[in-house]
């Protein structure tokens, strides 16, 4: 597969998750629990939106011709549908707490599931990086840790019993570091799953 065929796969498989996340959001399907992660950037996705909205409007009564207005009203609406997709994204698509482990997300753009077999200690601790990228590697004392931050921030930490592979593009790490709205309940609840596994 060339390069560019494994980017327009990605771009396909996106488009379906933002069609699929919008639809579970209007329709009231997105699951009953989870950890929401989106507190950081939930003003600023409305923002944009409000300001799409008003921008599609405001340039539909500008355009004097209309085959030009048509085209540009579809590729606003398109456009507005798209960021209403990655809203919805962050609300149908929480971190989850499952028999196989702990699933961490972000939007559309990462899912991974950290096996519970590997999972050594869960804990709260606020860490703020530097890069703006989705998903960051950095090694540290006990080997390398995978981050998945929202805002350039993360408030908790699983750490691995070794060297465990839990996304293809970063290879084995020690840690998965995430962010989330109520990192206490999300401790709370990884600690309590432990007790269960562990009677």
């Amino acid at each position: 597969m060339t390069s560019r065929e494994s980017r327009m796969r990605r771009y396909a498989a996106l488009e379906r998750r933002m069609w699929q996340a919008l639809i579970r959001w209007v329709t009231r399907r997105g699951p009953r629990d989870g950890f929401g992660y989106a507190g950081p950037v939930r003003p600023l996705l409305w923002a944009f939106v409000i300001v799409s909205a008003v921008e599609t409007v405001a340039v539909h009564l500008i355009l004097p011709w209309l085959a030009v207005r048509v085209v540009v009203d579809v590729l606003s609406v398109y456009g507005l549908l798209w960021m209403l997709g990655i809203v919805a994204s962050y609300r149908v698509y929480p971190h989850r707490l499952t028999d196989d482990g702990i699933r961490i997300r972000h939007s559309l753009f990462a899912d991974l599931t950290v096996p519970r077999a590997a999972i050594a200690e869960v804990r709260a601790r606020r860490r703020l990086l530097a890069g703006s990228e989705m998903l960051q590697v950095e090694e540290h004392a006990a080997g390398r840790a995978l981050s998945i931050p929202v805002s350039g921030q993360t408030n908790v930490e699983v750490v691995l019993r070794e060297p465990t592979t839990v996304d293809d593009s970063s290879g084995p790490v020690t840690e998965v570091r995430c962010y989330a709205d109520d990192p206490e309940g999300f401790l709370a609840a990884a600690q309590d799953q432990r007790r269960q596994a562990q009677q």
